[in-house]
C-alpha cells in the first residue's frame, strides 16, 4: 500500500472506533477481539497498528499479530511482541522469505506475484527470528493460541510443508 491508498485521518478514527464498537460488544460476551494485521490493508505496518493501538479502547482491544505480514511490511516482529505482549492473546506463526521481499520491493510487485514468488515459506526458512521470538514469548508467560501456517507452501505437497514446519517447531523447543 501507499500513502496514496491510506486512510485519512478522519477514516482512521472511524476505523479505530468502529474497530473498538466491535470489540466492547464481543466482550460483553466473553469474546476478546484481536486485531489481526494484514499487508494490502489499511493496517499493515507497525507504525499503523501504533496508530490503531493509540485511537482504539485499550481495554476492549487485543492483538492477534501475523509475523510473516509484520515482516513482510519490513517490520521487527520480535520488537513487536515485546512492546505489546499484554495485549497479545494470539498470533499467526508465519515466515516470510527475503528474496522475495526484496525482488518485489523493486520490482514494484502486487500481492499475487509476491505468493507467485516466494514470500511466504516455510518456518525457518524465511527471515522471522524465531529464537528470539519464542524467547519473547515465554519471557512474557504467554498463553494464548500459536496458529502455525503457511499461505503457499515452497514444498512439494501441504503435508511436507506441516512436516517441515513441525520440524522447525521442535528444533525451538516447541
Amino acid at each position: 500500500m501507499t500513502e496514496d491508498d491510506a486512510l485519512s485521518a478522519e477514516e482512521f478514527a472511524q476505523l479505530a472506533e468502529g474497530v473498538s464498537a466491535i470489540a466492547r460488544t464481543t466482550l460483553e460476551y466473553g469474546v476478546r477481539s484481536c486485531f489481526h494485521n494484514h499487508v494490502g490493508t489499511f493496517v499493515e505496518t507497525r507504525a499503523e497498528l501504533e496508530r490503531l493501538l493509540s485511537m482504539a479502547d485499550p481495554e476492549a482491544l487485543f492483538l492477534g499479530p501475523d509475523t510473516g505480514h509484520m515482516a513482510w511490511a519490513g517490520d521487527d516482529p520480535v520488537a513487536f511482541f515485546r512492546d505489546h505482549r499484554d495485549r497479545i492473546l494470539t498470533a499467526h506463526i508465519k515466515d516470510i522469505g527475503g528474496h522475495a521481499r526484496e525482488d518485489g520491493r523493486r520490482q514494484d510487485w502486487d500481492y499475487r506475484t509476491y505468493s507467485a514468488n516466494g514470500i511466504f515459506t516455510e518456518l525457518g526458512d524465511g527471515v522471522v527470528d524465531w529464537n528470539g521470538l519464542f524467547g519473547t514469548i515465554r519471557e512474557g508467560g504467554f498463553a494464548g493460541w500459536l496458529i502455525v501456517e503457511t499461505d503457499v507452501t515452497q514444498l512439494a505437497t501441504p503435508k511436507d510443508s506441516a512436516i517441515k514446519s513441525r520440524e522447525s517447531l521442535r528444533r525451538w523447543g516447541l
